[in-house]
């Protein structure tokens, strides 16, 4: 390299020391600016934070004056479900008025909510006495409704009408007519299972509706089936209710029921209980006392079910005849 050769030529317009003060001032400008704007920035954000929580306690305050508003009105709906089902209750008739005539008889009776579309009857005329089993549209509150009005209705027929079948008719036009003018549907209405018995006859008649009687005698069980129509939307000219007849040997028990019990899904798979094995089991509980028998359809039914929901009512009824008045 050459000693004392020009390079490069550079032109200073101010000081350096000037342009360094510059440039510092300019980066605090800089830092300054940032620093407003970010606490411009955490400002509205703090604002918009504030109104949420705000919004967020005024909804919280809406919210818990209206779930007190639901609780209420809740515990208000399920005293008057309880008091209806004191109503429902005081319809049904004592299992010791049933009992001075069938000794040896049980009712197995678990409505899935507080009130039951699931109920039975009773009652006595001349030398007859009459009872049902009953499972209407429905289960709770209108399943209720359809019970009491049905129960009615068969309290007022019975005055006037005799044998099982004919009792059945009416009731089929009698529903039908009450429902049209409290505007119910033509899918509302009851299935049932009915039965007269005569102890100076021996004799029992049945007739059903979509429900069907069984009998085990002598350890044979025997199903009768009822008529496959429902109680409800009675049209003139429709095929009437059949009566069946059949003697009474000392020891045969007969069975009336509901759908609620071998419907129910249970069991390792989840599956429905289904009418056969109820069949079955109404045999081997059959070996035992009568009111031995409810208790182990009590523990069959709960133990089929374990921790599933009870789908439906479950009402079953059990009458032997060894000592019937």
């Amino acid at each position: 390299m050459d000693v004392g050769k020009t390079v490069a030529l550079i032109q200073v317009d101010e000081p350096f020391d000037s342009f360094i003060a510059k440039t510092n001032k300019a980066v605090k400008e800089t830092i300054l600016i940032l620093l407003f704007v970010l606490v411009c920035l955490t400002y509205i954000m703090l604002h918009i934070v504030q109104r949420l929580l705000s919004n967020a306690d005024r909804i919280k305050k809406i919210l818990h004056a209206q779930r007190s508003q639901i609780e209420l009105k809740n515990k208000e709906l399920l005293n008057s479900i309880r008091r209806a089902k004191i109503i429902q209750d005081s319809i049904l008739p004592q299992a010791s008025k049933i009992k001075e005539k069938f000794p040896e008889m049980f009712i197995m009776f678990e409505p899935k909510d507080i009130v039951s579309g699931d109920f039975y009857w009773y009652a006595e005329k001349d030398d007859y006495v009459y009872f049902a089993v009953a499972d209407c549209t429905g289960h709770g509150v209108p399943g209720a409704f359809m019970s009491v009005m049905g129960h009615s209705i068969l309290n007022d027929t019975v005055k006037h009408m005799s044998s099982p079948a004919d009792i059945l008719n009416c009731l089929d036009k009698e529903l039908t007519q009450n429902l049209k003018e409290n505007g119910g549907s033509s899918a509302d209405g009851m299935d049932i299972s009915l039965i007269r018995y005569c102890k100076k006859k021996n004799r029992v008649e049945f007739s059903g509706a979509q429900r069907p009687l069984i009998i085990i005698s002598n350890k044979n069980i025997r199903k009768i089936p009822g008529d496959k129509r429902a109680i409800g939307n009675y049209k003139e000219g429709k095929k009437a209710f059949k009566n069946h007849q059949m003697a009474i040997l000392p020891g045969d028990t007969i069975y009336m029921f509901s759908d609620g019990y071998y419907d129910q899904f249970g069991g390792a798979n989840n599956k429905k209980y289904m009418s056969k094995n109820f069949r079955d089991f109404l045999l081997f509980a059959n070996e035992h006392h009568i009111e031995d028998q409810k208790y182990l359809l009590q523990y069959e039914f709960h133990h089929w079910r374990d921790d599933q929901e009870q789908i439906d009512d479950v009402l079953v009824a059990g009458i032997c005849f060894n000592d019937a008045a």
